[in-house]
């Protein structure tokens, strides 16, 4: 506070003054601290969801790598020849007769899951040719597989008395002879694998290459090559 004594200026000094000078100091100095605890705390936050996050993240990675869905398999274990007779109709060879072709077989096949966890099959297509000539197409009803298990299924594969016309029946008898009867299978499915409540689906197919020794009735090589694909 100012005021003039004796021709001079007199400057008088006021506690209230100097005391609310002291409180606005004393509460933005708090304001100041409040804001700087409030910028930390922040921080720790942020930097704790970050971390979260990262640990969330490898976490999941490491669930996915563990139950990442793999492709099973179909495969063509093996082939077991119970009879199989080749011959002309009527026993003569005339350009008008058929060659007669009667098979009875079984195909094995050996489904394999390696998933952690069940998997389930399609019904399976299989298709037998000679040649170019269909000579049977059968299925095997669809399936389900445990977790890290495998399973043989035997289905049985008949052709009675499939008649060949000229020329495959020439080949056929030819081949007969030769003690070296070569015959397709194809076959295919899909597989159904669920993982977090996501479905998966892969196609599994097979081409097999099946070589009958007529007169010793047996089978020479049943070479097989398989696919599988994501759908």
């Amino acid at each position: 506070m100012e005021a003039w004594k004796g021709g001079r200026q007199v400057v008088a000094h006021d506690p209230h003054s100097s005391q609310r000078s002291l409180v606005f100091d004393e509460e933005r100095a708090a304001r100041r601290s409040a804001r700087r605890r409030w910028l930390r705390s922040f921080a720790c936050l942020l930097v704790a969801l970050l971390v979260l996050l990262l640990v969330l993240g490898c976490l999941g990675g490491i669930i996915w790598l563990v139950v990442k869905p793999k492709s099973p398999s179909l495969v063509l274990q093996g082939v077991t020849l119970h009879d199989i007779k080749v011959q002309v109709a009527n026993g003569t060879t005339n350009a008008g007769n058929p060659t007669v072709l009667y098979l009875n077989s079984t195909l094995l096949l050996l489904a394999t899951n390696t998933n952690r966890i069940s998997v389930g099959y399609s019904t399976v297509h299989l298709n037998v040719t000679y040649g170019d000539v269909m000579l049977e197409n059968t299925t095997l009803p669809a399936f389900r597989l445990h977790a890290h298990g495998n399973t043989s299924i035997g289905i049985p594969l008949s052709v009675d008395n499939r008649e060949f016309f000229q020329p495959e029946g020439r080949y056929l008898l030819r081949d007969a002879d030769n003690n070296n009867l070569p015959l397709k299978l194809t076959g295919v499915t899909t597989a159904e694998v669920y993982t977090f409540g996501k479905k998966s689906l892969m196609k599994l197919q097979m081409d097999c290459d099946i070589v009958i020794q007529y007169q010793d009735l047996k089978v020479h090589t049943n070479a097989c090559k398989t696919r599988s694909s994501k759908l």
